[in-house]
């Protein structure tokens, strides 16, 4: 009895696991807290881009390119 529990148990983390949870639909208790999404084929229609954004959307362009 307690066998079958305890691996009914491990299979249910294992799925979860499996799946994950998308981060978009976790919503952060904190009032002080903004996520801000940026296109990186659209980044000249922004105002303001901060240069992480353009340096991660540089570096993204390259690995899709060494991918194909």
């Amino acid at each position: 009895m307690i066998k079958n529990v305890i691996i009914t148990g491990l299979v249910f983390v294992a799925v979860m696991c499996w799946l994950k949870v998308d981060p978009e639909c976790v919503k952060t208790a904190d009032p002080n807290s903004v996520i801000i999404e940026y296109e990186c084929s659209n980044l000249d229609d922004y105002e303001n881009v901060p240069e992480e954004v353009v340096e991660e959307c540089k570096s993204r362009a390259v690995e899709a390119t060494h991918k194909k």
